[in-house]
């Protein structure tokens, strides 16, 4: 009684100190109850409601409570005492508990006083009596006092922005530390954080109390928003009406740094216990490094409507169609249910009394691929029943469609499965929605099936729907709420012939543009979302997208094609593409069977942020096989977190003429092309971070990634119109060195030294980069005067004006006995150059140059990275007009090519190569080049 008169005595002052009211409160009823003896609290084994109200109205005068005291003794005297009399009542220490622990949870008095604050200022009247008599219902279940029915959005249990917080009694266990602060970008305010720190228990979290939790029947999933900064995060989420009594549910895999509505589904909560506690462990499997997450907007979401579907078209029933349709209006019309579907019946359209439909309700209780066989006759075959439906023709066409409305989310999937009745064979083929609560026509299209595989000499007599399944991705994500599925019109050819598949597409022809009239059947997998959509900016009408957010390395999608010629040697397919994320492998198959066919083949470009075209080399295909599927595999080999990625106008781009080997991708350098004679070059701005935190949004970058030609080892390795990459290309890049070190000699291990070009489109996770080394023999003196060194010119082999940047930056490095061991780091040069002048030879390069020393004394290999302010250089030479005045300002303005030298006295003659201590490695790695401002 005294927690609950505290509770509505500080909502009431607006206060969140509910311990000092408390303490107030208490003082009240010992100065009424010593002052008049005739008061007693409990009389026999009740409440005496006299004497709680006479308690109220002392507290609330105790405080100058804005309210007549009077007037809030009589509204809350009556649901106290309801409230007191029931633990009272409880017979044994569990059941004393679990009430206790009900009625201190509930917030009903406090939120109803606080609701009619303002007739509470007035003395006792007949209004003030009403309200006492609705408020004593509501407690104790009766009255006539009725709810409103939650909102559609659903009740809200806790946003964290409350003037009064609704939660009481935070704590942590396992070293976690909770606290209310402003939320991460994004997010709406305040939000609950739960820091876990290094070292610290993995199954820390936070618990705390609330009012009891409105569960129903048909409302027990609850939402929240979380952000958390470790992807794949599972956050577990707890309710308890005791310690003994409690449901705990562990969520789906969680983004990084993105806030994402999470849902928990508490099927096994009891409807008659009170849950006014929760308990939140994030990631209780992990180990704790810092991890932070952000709960917020806890909210019992809304019941699912039941939706009633309008009357399906006249002019698409099965009464008109010449194919051969099961309308279920069939005498014999059935349906048999299995896994766990909630209702799997044929009913009457609630729209359409002449009209009957199959209804299906999935929920979640139901196992992920619930559904139903649908029939219209049975047959005995022994002991076993035979449901089936007439036998479906996949001769003539191979499409078969379903009329289709739920309030499913669109592009929920909706699988078919047809077999033969006696076991012989199946097929399975899946569609995606793309309406919701709106009437539409599936199509399942069996000549690209999502499971097994079309012979035409089994009997397809059987048929099953599996509503929100898809057999190739597996289990879609959890349907929050029961869900109800209408299915009319099951169409398809009858009987017939196999037709010759088509002949192959031609050359240049294209296999897709996502923009058929006739949409294609999308199929995916390995938890990946495969859906035809409009694209980012540049795309041309739809695309397929892919979202990959979790599931498996190797998730993506396929669809069905015009068959790829398999007899004229190796083919070539493009693809425009397009990704946030620059240096991800891609990987396309083509195929003629579940997982048969061309295997795995990468593209033969290295991987930008944005829009690309990338082609795919197939070579030694089955002249026997038809080779109708495109199976597309972004970021094979990486678990995703939250990607979508774009295909577009996917075509046979070009024939190999030969049996066997592959096409040389192309290779942007032109040997023939003098650096700067390109032109004047717009440097291209990066648009997103690089994975290797190196390149960020807005810099200018000069190169970021290389390629090579195609080598003997099926790398583009080689130097031969070597050049850059991506989004700074075709600028030639190569190596120099002095005569001494290009000749023979039995100081030098490798006549001519080694190297070659090592970019992302054969090592993605790796920093694109080229190199030249030396393995060399003592004495240093020898090499005195040589020198070594790379060169990278501007894209397109033209000039770029960095005069507006304030610094250069770039990734070098090389063998580790070089620039990794404490006791030697190189010094090394860093020249910029202008265009080639015809006939300078004041410089070695043929145009003005500027140079700085650089120290390479950072020791983390390809994670070394420099930054030179473009402040301070000395002239090298001069060529043209220009002279040592006007020399950095030519250079920075029409810049062509950027160099790095390593003289003979930075050469390692220090620390030996592991194994033999009579031989040095000397050499340099270059990464990407960038200006920032």
């Amino acid at each position: 009684m005294l927690q609950k008169t505290a509770e509505t005595l500080a909502a009431l002052a607006g206060s969140t100190d509910v311990a000092a009211m408390y303490s107030q409160a208490a003082a009240a009823m010992a100065s009424v109850l010593r002052g008049d003896a005739s008061l007693v609290l409990v009389a026999g084994d009740a409440m005496d409601s006299d004497t709680v109200s006479a308690v109220v109205q002392a507290a609330a005068t105790w405080v100058n409570a804005d309210v007549n005291a009077a007037s809030l003794a009589q509204v809350m005297a009556g649901a106290l005492t309801v409230q007191a009399n029931q633990i009272l009542a409880a017979d044994g220490a569990q059941a004393i508990t679990d009430t206790t622990t009900a009625q201190q949870g509930s917030s009903a008095i406090q939120a109803f006083v606080v609701n009619n604050e303002t007739a509470l200022q007035a003395a006792p009247s007949d209004t003030t009596a009403n309200l006492a008599s609705d408020l004593t219902g509501q407690v104790s279940g009766g009255g006539t006092v009725t709810p409103p029915p939650p909102p559609a959005s659903g009740t809200v249990l806790l946003s964290f922005d409350e003037a009064n917080p609704v939660f009481i009694d935070m704590g942590a266990y396992g070293g976690a530390l909770p606290e209310v602060v402003e939320g991460p970008t994004g997010g709406s305010g305040s939000a609950l954080k739960i820091l876990k720190p290094a070292g610290q228990e993995p199954w820390g979290g936070v618990y705390f109390g609330l009012p009891s939790i409105p569960f129903a029947a048909d409302r027990k999933v609850i939402t929240a928003r979380v952000y958390s900064t470790r992807a794949n995060a599972v956050i577990k989420f707890k309710v308890e009406h005791s310690q003994a009594v409690a449901t705990e549910v562990a969520s789906a895999p969680v983004p990084a740094n993105t806030w994402t509505t999470v849902s928990w589904d508490m099927t096994g909560v009891d409807l008659s216990k009170a849950y006014s506690t929760i308990a939140i462990t994030p990631d209780q499997d992990v180990t704790a490094s810092g991890q932070t997450y952000y709960i917020d907007e806890i909210t019992l979401a809304a019941a699912a409507p039941v939706v009633a579907p309008p009357p399906p078209p006249v002019s698409t029933s099965c009464a008109t169609s010449t194919e051969q349709c099961v309308s279920f209006s069939e005498a014999n019309a059935g349906v048999n249910p299995f896994e766990g579907l909630v209702v799997g019946e044929v009913i009457t359209d609630p729209a359409e009394a002449t009209n009957k439909l199959l209804k299906m309700v999935k929920g979640p209780g139901s196992q992920p691929w619930a559904g139903a066989t649908v029939y219209t006759s049975t047959a005995t075959d022994g002991a076993k029943t035979l449901l089936t439906v007439p036998t479906v023709g996949l001769g003539t066409s191979k499409q078969v469609t379903l009329r289709a409305y739920s309030g499913a989310p669109v592009g929920t999937k909706v699988s078919l499965k047809l077999e033969n009745a006696l076991g012989a064979g199946f097929v399975f083929a899946e569609a995606s929605t793309t309406k919701q609560n709106e009437w539409e026509t599936l199509t399942f299209n069996f000549a690209t099936p999502s499971a097994g595989s079309f012979n035409a000499s089994v009997s397809y007599d059987m048929a099953s729907l599996f509503p929100a399944w898809s057999e190739v991705a597996g289990t879609q994500p959890t349907l929050s709420a029961d869900t109800t599925f209408y299915f009319d019109d099951l169409k398809y050819a009858v009987s017939g012939a196999t037709p010759p598949p088509p002949p192959p597409v031609a050359v240049g022809n294209v296999l897709a543009t996502f923009d058929e009239a006739t949409p294609l059947a999308i199929n995916e997998f390995g938890g990946a979302v495969a859906v035809i959509a409009a694209g980012p900016a540049g795309a041309t009408g739809n695309t397929l997208k892919i979202t990959r957010n979790g599931g498996e390395p190797w998730a993506g999608g396929w669809i069905g094609i015009p068959q790829v010629p398999s007899n004229a040697g190796t083919q070539v397919v493009s693809a425009r593409f397009y990704s946030p994320t620059a240096g991800i492998p891609v990987f396309a198959k083509v195929e003629y069977d579940d997982n048969a066919g061309s295997g795995d083949v990468k593209a033969n470009e290295a991987v930008v942020a944005g829009w690309q075209t990338l082609t795919f080399t197939f070579s030694s295909l089955n002249a026997t096989k038809v080779y109708n599927r495109f199976v597309m595999l972004p970021n094979l080999g990486a678990q995703d977190t939250a990607k979508d990625y774009f295909f577009d106008d996917i075509t046979v781009a070009a024939s190999g003429g030969g049996s066997g080997g592959g096409t040389t991708p192309p290779v942007g350098g032109d040997p023939t092309a003098e650096m700067g004679s390109g032109g004047p070059q717009e440097l291209p701005l990066a648009v997103s971070n690089d994975q290797h935190a190196f390149i960020f949004t807005g810099d200018g970058v000069f190169a970021g990634d290389y390629i090579g030609k195609l080598d003997a080892n099926g790398n583009h390795a080689g130097w031969e119109n070597a050049s850059t990459n991506g989004i700074a290309k075709n600028g030639n890049i190569g190596y120099f060195q002095d005569a001494l070190l290009s000749g023979a000699s039995n100081q030098i291990v490798e006549t001519g030294g080694n190297g070659w070009v090592t970019g992302n489109i054969d090592n993605p996770g790796g920093v694109g980069g080229f190199f030249r080394y030396f393995i060399l023999r003592a004495p240093a003196t020898t090499f005195a005067d040589s020198y070594m060194g790379l060169y990278v010119n501007a894209p397109n082999n033209g000039t770029v004006d960095v005069s507006t940047y304030g610094n250069i930056k770039f990734k070098l490095w090389g063998p580790a006995e070089m620039y990794q061991n404490g006791n030697f780091s190189p010094t090394v040069q860093i020249i910029l150059t202008g265009p080639k002048v015809a006939g300078c030879t004041a410089t070695g390069s043929g145009g003005t140059e500027i140079t700085k020393n650089l120290l390479a004394n950072q020791k983390i290999g390809a994670g070394s990275s420099y930054t030179v302010s473009l402040a301070g250089w000395t002239v090298n030479g001069v060529c043209g007009d220009d002279t040592n005045a006007t020399a950095v300002n030519t250079v920075l303005s029409k810049l062509a090519r950027v160099v790095v030298n390593v003289p003979g006295s930075s050469f390692n003659f220090t620390n030996s190569a592991p194994g033999d201590a009579t031989i040095y490695a000397t050499g340099v790695n270059l990464g990407p080049i960038a200006f920032t401002k």
